[in-house]
């Protein structure tokens, strides 16, 4: 046990010193100072980000983007680490958000598992049944089982 145990470890620090610090592709970084662009900024010919400066207020800090979606005027922002989903306009500016909640109401999660957008409407996946609200997170409706769950229009 202990001679395969040694032999393992051998062979495992010979693959670590012996694998190339510099491989001959290394990771490019780009960096790029936010002060200095204006609202688009091309990196390469086909790779092309879009920098959109979405309102901020003490009701709308992200700490960590785990999903952006968008429909025809509206931005989701789905912060897994505050579990809150938020809405902005296509301007940018603040409409609202949801947060998970310990003990959950009617419309209410404890927990997020994905978000999407379908027109005007927020479909927000939580433990065993589908929200949908509007852009407003009013008139929560449930998606229990699987004959509700056809009404859902595709994207």
């Amino acid at each position: 046990m202990r001679t395969t145990l040694l032999t393992s470890l051998i062979c495992f620090s010979l693959a670590v010193t012996l694998y190339p610090q510099n491989p001959s592709h290394p990771i490019k970084t780009i960096s790029v100072d936010c002060n200095d662009i204006d609202k688009e900024v091309e990196l390469l010919s086909t790779f092309r980000v879009d920098f959109i400066p979405l309102e901020t207020n003490k009701d709308c800090l992200i700490r960590r983007i785990e999903k952006v979606d968008s429909t025809g005027d509206h931005f989701l922002v789905w912060d897994k680490s505050q579990k809150t989903v938020f809405v902005f306009r296509k301007d940018c500016s603040y409409v609202n958000k949801i947060t998970a909640v310990s003990h959950p109401g009617p419309g209410e999660f404890t927990y997020c598992y994905d978000i999407d957008a379908t027109g005007n409407q927020i479909y927000l996946l939580s433990y065993q049944t589908i929200l949908v609200y509007d852009m407003n997170f009013k008139v929560p409706q449930n998606h229990k089982n699987r004959e509700s769950l056809r009404k859902i229009p595709d994207q």
